[in-house]
């Protein structure tokens, strides 16, 4: 198989997982729309999630075990870094436009060169710098008059830092090395607990819903746990990890479209500028 057949299929691979992730707002306010909230959206994607990974690994006869050291980095990354994102990212979503909340929360990479900086000694190149300056120029953009409340800001831009925690915590703690079907388990199983146990206080999930409900929320779980992922998995491999990022820019993008076409979210000028400056952030960041 040629090179260019190889690079072809990276960007169709990692183009088809970008577009997956950014419907996934699509698919969040219609379940809310059903009478659910947004802390019932995270809770039921992780537990079915929880349930086929467990029938994966049994199927497949893959060891459960988990050495302590590894336990308590894969607590520790799943409950303030996975699972925190995705419980505020859902929650943001109830405040500000699903475009504007996508795109804060992509400022991860800006993030995860940042948290490197501080506590791993990694040296901050004058090119993030520079990416840093446009990605401020977008936030501020999005947070003119009229384009959602600061709480929202708040919670898609913390959903960018937990989620860099989360990388930045699979990546210096070794947790990559691990079998990937066993870490997913993990990681949603852990957030499964976590969810529930908020759960007990906020008395915020609904089990009560009806059967399309039920069925939306195992499609969102499925496409973003399996479908999206694996293919995501895969155009990194053909790619390498920095093209196969610069191609998720996808994401914040089809997450506005998605927002303006069939959510009814306005396309204003400041909104328009602060996407723009948000992905020639993210161009400068990525750049070789």
């Amino acid at each position: 198989m040629g090179m260019g057949v190889i690079m072809k299929k990276g960007y169709i691979y990692t183009a088809l997982s970008a577009i997956i992730f950014g419907l996934m707002p699509l698919l969040t306010k219609i379940i809310i729309a059903r009478g659910t909230t947004s802390l019932t959206i995270p809770f039921f994607r992780v537990f079915y999630v929880t349930i086929v990974l467990f029938l994966v690994l049994k199927i497949k006869k893959i060891d459960f075990h988990l050495e302590k050291r590894d336990l308590l980095s894969v607590m520790l990354t799943s409950i303030f870094g996975s699972g925190l994102t995705i419980i505020i990212l859902n929650e943001s979503y109830n405040y500000v436009d699903t475009g504007i909340a996508t795109s804060l929360h992509f400022l991860y990479p800006l993030f995860v060169a940042i948290l490197c900086c501080f506590f791993y000694g990694e040296k901050i190149k004058k090119k993030q710098i520079i990416s840093l300056s446009f990605a401020l120029v977008g936030i501020i953009c999005f947070m003119s008059k009229g384009n959602g409340s600061l709480f929202g800001y708040f919670l898609a831009i913390a959903s960018g830092l937990t989620y860099a925690f989360y990388l930045v915590k699979m990546d210096k703690t070794g947790l990559v090395k691990m079998n990937a079907f066993k870490l997913s388990f993990y990681l949603a199983l852990f957030t499964t607990i976590e969810i529930f146990t908020m759960n007990l206080f906020m008395q915020d999930v609904v089990f009560k819903m009806d059967a399309i409900a039920y069925g939306l929320l195992l499609v969102l779980a499925l496409s973003s746990s399996f479908l999206a992922t694996v293919l995501l998995q895969k155009g990194v491999l053909l790619l390498g990890s920095t093209r196969a990022s610069f191609i998720c820019l996808l994401e914040p993008v089809t997450s506005m479209i998605v927002g303006i076409l069939w959510l009814n979210e306005a396309l204003t000028f400041n909104k328009g500028l602060g996407g723009l400056a948000i992905i020639i952030s993210l161009i400068i960041f990525l750049r070789e």
